[in-house]
């Protein structure tokens, strides 16, 4: 399956999930899929993904994007952002396998958390195995009790007990990584944003270009 075509979601009030190729995946296995359409959300708490905004479970292999993806969300405290090259938000032992993203990784609040990554915006019992990124990411919140989590790979490993692997996996994301706002807690990282020290999180032979400016700052 291929999209050519930009995909957009905006309205005020409402949640939503927004994929290149799908919008949600339980389950299931999506394989040799590409997105060369631009994924724009807009609206309350929003997932963009350049092939599947929200990932249960699901296998994602050998998939690539090329165009950006950016999500932009309201004013409550649980409007969280989340924007991914692959998949937005990744859970449920799901893995994202031999896939790439080359488009620019935009996530933005203005009240609560914001996670971009270059594969996955927010992982949690999630395995990514040789991916490459080479966009710039970014993640921004204009709340000052959230956290704006910036990563070349991932942006954010999720809080708790839970297993993610990154493995061989590239980050060559020259164009920078950045988690703004006018937030206390801003978190990049080449290839992770962010992780909680209870997490179960190992890396394997990842490599990310020393080329990579990391920036902590406003907007």
């Amino acid at each position: 399956c291929h999209n050519q075509c930009k995909v957009s979601f905006s309205v005020t009030g409402n949640s939503g999930s927004l994929g290149g190729i799908a919008g949600y995946s339980e389950g299931s296995v999506i394989s040799a899929c590409s997105n060369r359409g631009a994924v724009t959300m807009t609206g309350k708490m929003g997932r963009g993904g350049g092939i599947v905004a929200t990932n249960n479970g699901s296998s994602i292999v050998s998939c690539f994007n090329t165009e950006d993806i950016r999500v932009t969300t309201g004013s409550g405290s649980s409007d969280a952002a989340y924007a991914g090259g692959i998949g937005a938000y990744s859970s449920g032992n799901c893995s994202i396998s031999h896939c790439y993203s080359t488009g620019w990784i935009i996530a933005k609040s203005s009240a609560a958390n914001a996670y971009s990554g270059g594969i996955a915006g927010l992982s949690e019992k999630t395995t990514i195995e040789s991916c490459f990124a080479t966009g710039a990411v970014s993640a921004g919140s204009n709340s000052d009790s959230r956290i704006a989590a910036a990563g070349g790979i991932v942006g954010q490993a999720f809080a708790g007990n839970i297993n993610i692997t990154i493995k061989n996996c590239l980050a060559l994301t020259t164009a920078g990584v950045k988690a703004l706002g006018n937030t206390s807690d801003k978190q990049a990282g080449r290839i992770l944003g962010s992780d909680s020290p209870t997490n179960k999180v190992t890396p394997l032979d990842n490599y990310a270009s020393t080329m990579i400016q990391l920036t902590i700052g406003d907007n």
